[in-house]
């Protein structure tokens, strides 16, 4: 349930819809001031959790649109963990973002107010709201320049827009998708993921993943086959997880999952080198070109 506190005043003639982020890795907090209003409503998302952040503001667009035609979306949020990934998804989708210097915002350094997300919330919106009047001490707004194509940043963003990837696009094409990889088994390989096939004259079976490429990529790799279930359950790796584990529990399903994540991890890599985007997968417009 969203919470509102009273903002100063917003002119009646400006078709704006103000949003402030307070970000942290586990969720982020969202408020929200419509057009000819005064609340500022809260709202809590999963952090990374783009597909919950453009429902929240296409409701809100469309909620303001009921007021007055058209309107704009105008955002900050302040400098920091997060990177600028976000202010450029955010234009993407059509939002006019503004990224703010943490030192930079106005403080009453007289009271001793402890660090909560409502009051956060607040000093963003209030700043946003000041910048936007004018007001030249209100706030410094950093300058974000675009990623060059083929850069892990251009890499990150495509990967995010992917639903299900989330803030592990920043671990991917960082750690990951940087490097060069000639053919699938390359891949398999980075992750640990291919299988160590066992041979000895009639005897022949499959004894599991080598574990020999990066640990923590691995682990990354099994984390998002999950994820990739759950967000992406109409997208062929998918299905093809559901036709062959069925209502099975336990080791089939353990064999299974590993399976599809050296599947997805060669997949995402075909998707960030050649634009492949994987089949039946749910992307977002703007990634499509």
């Amino acid at each position: 349930m969203a919470m509102s506190t009273v903002m100063p005043a917003v002119p009646s003639h400006d078709a704006r819809v103000l949003v402030a982020f307070e970000l942290s890795k586990a969720q982020w907090k969202v408020g929200i001031v419509l057009p000819q209003s005064r609340k500022l409503s809260r709202y809590t998302i999963p952090g990374g959790d783009t597909g919950a952040l453009v429902a929240l503001l296409t409701a809100s667009r469309r909620k303001a649109e009921r007021r007055c035609v058209p309107v704009r979306m105008v955002s900050c949020y302040e400098a920091g963990y997060d990177g600028f990934w976000l202010d450029r998804w955010l234009a993407e989708h059509g939002v006019i973002n503004h990224v703010l210097a943490p030192a930079s915002i106005e403080v009453n350094r007289r009271a001793r107010r402890a660090k909560t997300d409502r009051i956060d919330l607040e000093k963003l919106m209030r700043a946003l709201l000041a910048h936007l009047r004018g007001e030249p001490k209100a706030c410094s707004v950093v300058m974000v320049q675009t990623a060059p194509a083929g850069s892990a940043a251009a890499k990150a963003r495509s990967l995010m827009a992917l639903r299900g990837i989330g803030k592990s696009a920043l671990v991917l094409a960082n750690e990951v998708f940087y490097r060069r990889f000639a053919n699938r088994r390359e891949v398999g390989g980075y992750f640990g993921l291919t299988g160590t096939p066992f041979d000895s004259g009639e005897t022949q079976r499959e004894q599991g993943i080598s574990k020999a490429g990066n640990r923590r990529a691995r682990t990354l790799a099994i984390e998002l086959a999950w994820f990739w279930l759950r967000h992406q359950p109409q997208s062929a790796l998918s299905q093809w997880f559901l036709k062959r584990v069925g209502s099975q529990k336990g080791r089939v399903r353990k064999i299974a999952i590993v399976a599809l994540a050296r599947q997805l991890m060669v997949a995402l890599w075909r998707y960030v080198g050649f634009g492949l985007v994987p089949r039946g997968a749910l992307v977002a417009a703007a990634a499509r070109g």
